[in-house]
């Protein structure tokens, strides 16, 4: 049973960076009830932020892999990187 647990674990993350990477959007479920929605930055604007701010009823939050973040320069928006080019959350 673990096997296949940790099978279905696997497939749904899979999909889920698949979703993400052309573009869609990804809501990520705890046990507990709380939830989560990620989009890609690089296909966010202005009006899709704003969305999905009032969606989740919270703001935006930068979220990065570690090799994101330990590469700051990688970032090609402005609204997306501090003046000491660490990761910050954009504006709404």
């Amino acid at each position: 049973m673990h096997d296949t647990r940790a099978k279905n674990a696997y497939v749904k993350a899979e999909r889920a960076s698949a979703e993400l990477r052309r573009g869609g959007h990804v809501m990520l479920r705890l046990n507990n009830g709380e939830a989560a929605l990620f989009r890609g930055a690089e296909f966010a604007d202005d009006e899709d932020i704003n969305f999905l701010s009032r969606l989740a009823g919270s703001g935006p939050l930068l979220v990065l892999t570690a090799n994101r973040s330990e590469k700051p320069s990688t970032l090609t928006s402005p609204r997306l990187a501090s003046s000491d080019n660490r990761a910050c959350r954009p504006p709404l």
